[in-house]
Parts: C-alpha cells; sequence; structure tokens
C-alpha cells in the first residue's frame, strides 16, 4: 500500500479549507456591519404626542337609595340605575430625546347623572302612599330624611376631574424615569 492520500481524502482536506477560509471571511463582515451600524446610531430626538382615550366608568356608591318607600311589607328602596358609562381622557406631550426631559399632560373628566320619575303611575310610589326622601344610616336603620313625597323627579350626579402632570427622563436605552403630580376633585350631588 502507498502512503500518499486518496483523491478522496485530498478533496475532503480542500473542503476543510475551504470551509475555514469561508468562516474567517464572515466573522470578518460581521465584524464591519456591526461596527457600521454603531458608527450610524443617532441620538434619539424628542418628539411631540397627543392621544385620546375612552374610559368606561360606573359609578358604584355605598348607598344608591333615591326614594325609600313604605309599604305593607315594610320599607322598599328606589335606587338610582348607575350604568357603566364613557368619559374622555386626552393626553399631549413630549418624549424626551437623549439628554433631553420630557413632559406630559393628561386629564380625564368623569360627569354623569341618572334620575328617575316617582309617582303612582309607573308603580314606584303605590296609590295612597307616600316616600320618604331619605337615607340608610350606617347601622342599616333607616332615618327619615327631608320631605313625605307623592311624586317627584329624583337625580343624583357624580363629577370627577383629574389632572396628571408628569416629567420624564431617559436613564439608559430600555429605561425611562417618570415623576409627576395627580389633582383630583370628585363631586356628587
Amino acid at each position: 500500500m502507498s502512503s500518499e492520500p486518496t483523491s478522496v481524502e485530498s478533496q475532503v482536506a480542500d473542503l476543510r479549507m475551504q470551509l475555514a477560509t469561508q468562516n474567517h471571511e464572515i466573522t470578518t463582515l460581521r465584524s464591519q456591519v456591526n461596527r457600521s451600524v454603531k458608527e450610524t446610531s443617532y441620538p434619539q430626538a424628542s418628539r411631540w404626542f397627543a392621544a385620546v382615550d375612552s374610559v368606561f366608568v360606573q359609578p358604584i356608591q355605598s348607598n344608591t337609595t333615591g326614594l325609600i318607600v313604605e309599604t305593607d311589607s315594610g320599607y322598599s328602596h328606589v335606587m338610582f340605575p348607575w350604568q357603566l358609562e364613557s368619559s374622555p381622557r386626552v393626553e399631549f406631550g413630549r418624549e424626551s430625546g437623549d439628554d433631553l426631559l420630557g413632559w406630559r399632560v393628561r386629564y380625564w373628566q368623569f360627569r354623569h347623572g341618572q334620575s328617575f320619575d316617582a309617582n303612582d303611575a309607573n308603580g314606584l310610589l303605590p296609590s295612597g302612599r307616600e316616600g320618604t326622601v331619605g337615607y340608610l344610616s350606617e347601622d342599616g336603620d333607616i332615618t327619615t330624611g327631608l320631605d313625605f313625597v307623592e311624586e317627584g323627579t329624583f337625580t343624583s350626579t357624580v363629577r370627577a376631574d383629574v389632572i396628571d402632570w408628569e416629567l420624564q427622563r431617559k436613564i439608559a436605552k430600555p429605561l425611562d424615569f417618570y415623576a409627576g403630580i395627580r389633582y383630583a376633585k370628585l363631586d356628587q350631588g
């Protein structure tokens, strides 16, 4: 037997050499591309933004009684029919760029009311009966309120105004820092 390599062994050796050369070229190209991307990355510019949302809210009160009616079987409470309702929220500001301070202002408003008519025609005040405008005290006993009524329209309103002021600063590439103040006002009638 001869010690000279066969043609298959020499072909495998040539292929290995070509593969090693191509791996080196790929690594060099990757390095050049990464360097090029780093050199062309520009600082992020600030940008203005605005948004409008529709927030769905349902007021939940500890006592939604509008009218207390005394019947033969005891007291009956006629409640305000609060439902889920839409309310607007608007936001605008300037998102910070690199090394700049950003800010935003957000305003949310909820102004809604519910009402119902009570009389003998709709059955909320049975004929010959009176209702009492009143409320439930905390221990559950009924406390009579302002007046006895034979008919009337009862209205309850809820209003909320919320304003947020925030400052924003980019700390690192994926990390932003926010600090702010919230003013909120709630009114019920």
